[in-house]
């Protein structure tokens, strides 16, 4: 550890009421204190601390404007880009109800974990109750599930279609033998590491997944984080005919108990904690 690292210091802006041992960023943040920096988690914008750094680590898919005013006032932003990751801001897939497709598809929220985060998190009271109600509305349609895939889009109930909180998209699963997988690409800074996920379930979850291998670093995903202009967080991804296809991004990605113990996770996620050195130059 060099003495220009120990005299640095990093502050973590979270959601008000957030509890950040259930993210990868405690994990990150343990490394930093190891190594020297001083690290500083804040809830909510009522508290200034100096740092050399702000990483934003609010879990909302949209930043609010207060939040953005008060990572202005730190000399360096960490993921100061990104402020929306609904789905419509990236995603390849969408689909139009009187357009050509006729595959299966998926019916998603256009908001980030199925509009979870704004229902218990957001700021702002009215927008708590709006988004709780939302998300009771959206598993209403979908029959209580967080996603719901139908075979044709013809078979997609109509209010769906007017809803702009619901995206339809093209439901394009990546095969391994009988089993589905999922691609994922964890970065910080220039630091990365992307794996290859299976699971018998067509919508992985950590919770389905029997496998993960490390996959080589495809140089495409790089490109497109950048065109994003993403600094730390999570990519989940397909590869359709040969080409990486989006399918979720993450900037306050969830430490699951998987992700805690398995060694070739804990592994990667301490080489990505160098990231931060990436910014502390």
């Amino acid at each position: 550890m060099s003495v220009q690292r120990s005299q640095r210091s990093v502050a973590v802006l979270f959601s008000e009421h957030d509890q950040p041992d259930g993210y990868v960023i405690s994990r990150l943040a343990e490394y930093w204190r190891q190594d020297g920096l001083r690290v500083e988690y804040l809830f909510g914008t009522d508290r200034y601390v100096p740092a050399d750094a702000l990483l934003l680590h609010v879990d909302l898919s949209v930043l609010p404007d207060d939040v953005l005013e008060f990572a202005s006032r730190y000399p360096l932003v960490i993921n100061r880009h990104a402020r929306d990751i609904r789905k419509r801001t990236f995603s390849r897939l969408l689909v139009e109800r009187h357009g050509e497709y006729s595959g299966p598809v998926i019916v998603k929220s256009n908001l980030n974990f199925g509009g979870g985060p704004e229902s218990g998190r957001h700021p702002n009271p009215l927008l708590r109750l709006y988004h709780r109600a939302r998300r009771g509305w959206f598993r209403l349609l979908t029959g209580n599930r967080s996603y719901r895939i139908y075979a044709t889009k013809a078979e997609v109930p109509g209010p769906i279609w007017m809803d702009p909180d619901l995206v339809v998209e093209r439901f394009v699963p990546e095969r391994r033998g009988d089993a589905f997988a999922l691609r994922t690409y964890h970065y910080f800074g220039e630091r990365d590491s992307f794996f290859l996920c299976t699971s018998p379930e067509q919508i992985i979850k950590s919770s389905s997944t029997t496998r993960i291998d490390p996959l080589v670093p495809d140089p495409r995903l790089l490109t497109l984080r950048r065109e994003l202009r993403l600094d730390y967080g999570k990519i989940d991804y397909v590869q359709l005919e040969g080409e990486p296809i989006i399918l979720d991004i993450n900037k306050t990605v969830g430490l699951t108990s998987q992700s805690s113990e398995d060694p070739l996770l804990v592994t990667a996620r301490r080489e990505r904690a160098r990231g931060i050195y990436d910014f502390l130059r």
